[in-house]
């Protein structure tokens, strides 16, 4: 009785772990493109003043290693996350395929989900304050999607793991 239920929790699980893959590779890859070619700063119809030019370049000049540093830091925590994101979506997928039974990862996708929120929220404020509302709105959907793929999958495994258990017992 419970099989069809089971086997289209197990398909949407599988969904969802490709889907969490996929955002990880895009943050991954946004992360690379914005650190090789750098954000667009635009004023004044994209002029930078010249005052701002000058605090610039006498920032980038001063503070070359803090910039390094900090760079780094936030490349390597992207790289983090997109590892916990393949990570979790591999785990889904092999608890799609009957091959899986840890709650690890179902874990860290809460708490990447929660991540996820913040951010949502984050996008959406930032949106209604700024002059690049269009981006942070753009970010704040995309995110939003992602949030959702972490809902979906953790209520799949949550069903999977209780009719799988449910199963085995013969109920």
């Amino acid at each position: 009785m419970d099989e069809p239920r089971l086997r289209r929790y197990r398909d949407m699980l599988s969904t969802s772990g490709l889907a969490i893959i996929v955002f990880g590779l895009w943050d991954m890859a946004k992360a690379f493109l914005a650190s090789v070619y750098g954000s667009s700063l635009r004023v004044n119809g994209g002029q930078l003043s010249a005052e701002v030019e000058s605090t610039l370049r006498a920032l980038r000049d001063s503070h070359r290693t803090f910039l390094v540093i900090a760079l780094s830091a936030v490349l390597l925590f992207v790289l983090l996350a997109g590892v916990l994101r393949f990570y979790v979506g591999l785990c889904a997928h092999a608890e799609a395929r009957g091959k899986r039974k840890s709650w690890a990862y179902v874990i860290i996708a809460g708490v990447m989900a929660a991540m996820s929120a913040t951010l949502v929220v984050m996008g959406l404020l930032a949106a209604g304050s700024t002059d690049n509302a269009l981006g942070f709105l753009a970010a704040g959907l995309i995110e939003l999607t992602s949030l959702l793929a972490y809902v979906d999958l953790i209520r799949s495994a949550v069903v999977v793991k209780r009719l799988t258990r449910r199963q085995r017992q013969g109920r």
